[in-house]
């Protein structure tokens, strides 16, 4: 009999379990870009999410379906969201970047070229193909983003670029959208695209933020050949 009332009570635990539903996390914030002190807020659009909790990647945490928080030192933070079902059986969880600018602060305006090695250090072409009359000249486009962060941002890519073609030149649109410079290890690489992905042709580590302007609003990057030119405002 202990055993029948073992197997029943086991058939109602997975019976309400089978229930419950599966939450689908999500949120919004009001900016991915932002100075420091600034109030980030951040909305749950998530579904069949009975308790929300928010961890804002500095060590401070939140619950419930909105929250607002602000950043005491400039940094890269990623924002954590889990959304739970009752009496929290099921689970779901949606991230975000948050860029914190600190003290001065640097927001890029544009990305320049300037420079490049045509052939790699071996001397072979970029893209080389044994097919005559299709271009070996590389793919050039610019990735860039803080060392070790779990994001990378890409220019467009400039297709078979040539010497005398240079510069080539990405401008980042209106001011609201355009990126901070954080505090922080950053990566200029100039790149190669082709169809076994991105291969590395020069790659300049600074820090955006702390680093000398050559001139105002512009930081010179060179290198031998390789040259990028970075276009910031400063306030």
């Amino acid at each position: 009999m202990k055993n029948l009332f073992s197997i029943l009570a086991a058939l109602s635990l997975v019976l309400l379990n089978s229930c419950t539903k599966q939450p689908d996390a999500c949120f919004t914030a009001s900016s991915s870009n932002v100075l420091v002190g600034e109030a980030v807020n951040f909305t749950s659009c998530a579904e069949e999410a009975n308790s929300v909790i928010w961890d804002f990647g500095d060590g401070a945490t939140a619950e419930g379906s909105t929250a607002s928080h602000s950043y005491a030192r400039g940094g890269v933070y990623q924002v954590e969201m889990k959304a739970y079902s009752k009496k929290n059986k099921k689970w779901d969880r949606a991230t975000r970047i948050i860029n914190v600018g600190a003290g001065k602060t640097r927001r890029l305006t544009a990305l320049q070229v300037n420079g490049f090695n045509l052939k790699k250090a071996d001397n072979t072409e970029w893209d080389a193909t044994v097919i005559p009359g299709i271009p070996t000249e590389p793919d050039v486009f610019i990735e860039y983003g803080v060392k070790g962060g779990s994001k990378t941002y890409a220019t467009d890519v400039k297709n078979d670029a040539k010497l005398n073609e240079l510069p080539f030149t990405w401008d980042f649109g209106p001011e609201p959208d355009k990126l901070i410079l954080t505090d922080a290890e950053w990566f200029f690489r100039i790149s190669d695209s082709d169809l076994a992905g991105a291969e590395k042709m020069h790659e300049f580590l600074i820090n955006p933020l702390t680093i000398q302007a050559t001139e105002p609003g512009k930081i010179v990057l060179s290198d031998q050949n390789n040259q990028i030119t970075i276009y910031f405002t400063e306030q």
